[in-house]
């Protein structure tokens, strides 16, 4: 027999996703190694929060996946990552507040420590730290998933990428029953 599985609240509220934001905005100020993690953990959470866009396509995000004159994301399917479905390979709008977001991330994406190797020609916006390919894997606690969980549980929010996810779907439906 299959146990039913607990069916609690799936989304966020706007004020825990703003707070675990913030949270993030002030550990990604400072200008050191820990800083640039800290950049792209806010960054890649704050595509996924403004977008509702699935882990694996915001992860495997390239910089010429992003427009920014156009304020556009392009989810592409390619051979190193499908995308989950045909219909999954669209165009994104930007909302406003994360262009300067995505943006202020470009110009700092491939900054490293002087004595560090790694890829200065990595397509991705999110790279692992050697710029060898997207960041989807670390060691244990370093991982995406794992690290929003970790900070987001620092400021008492529950938070994963799938959560932030149901929550951009759950907002735009209160949105729209809100304007009839």
């Amino acid at each position: 027999v299959r146990p039913v599985p607990s069916i609690g609240r799936k989304h966020a509220s706007r004020d825990e996703i703003r707070k675990v934001l913030d949270h993030m905005r002030d550990q990604a100020a400072v200008d050191s190694w820990q800083g640039w993690k800290s950049k792209r953990l806010y960054v890649l959470t704050s595509v996924l929060a403004y977008t509702g866009m699935r882990a694996g396509e915001a992860i495997y995000l390239q910089v010429q996946d992003i427009d920014l004159e156009a304020e556009v994301i392009f989810i592409v399917s390619r051979a190193e990552h499908r995308t989950k479905t045909v219909a999954s390979s669209a165009s994104v709008p930007m909302p406003p507040p994360l262009v300067p977001i995505v943006r202020a991330w470009l110009e700092n994406r491939l900054s490293r420590p002087p004595e560090f190797k790694f890829d200065a020609n990595s397509p991705f916006l999110f790279p692992n730290a050697r710029a060898t390919g997207p960041w989807w894997s670390g060691g244990p606690g370093a991982r995406p998933c794992t690290r929003m969980k970790a900070v987001a549980a620092e400021v008492g929010v529950a938070l994963t990428p799938l959560t932030l996810r149901h929550s951009m779907a759950t907002h735009l439906l209160h949105f729209r029953s809100e304007e009839h």
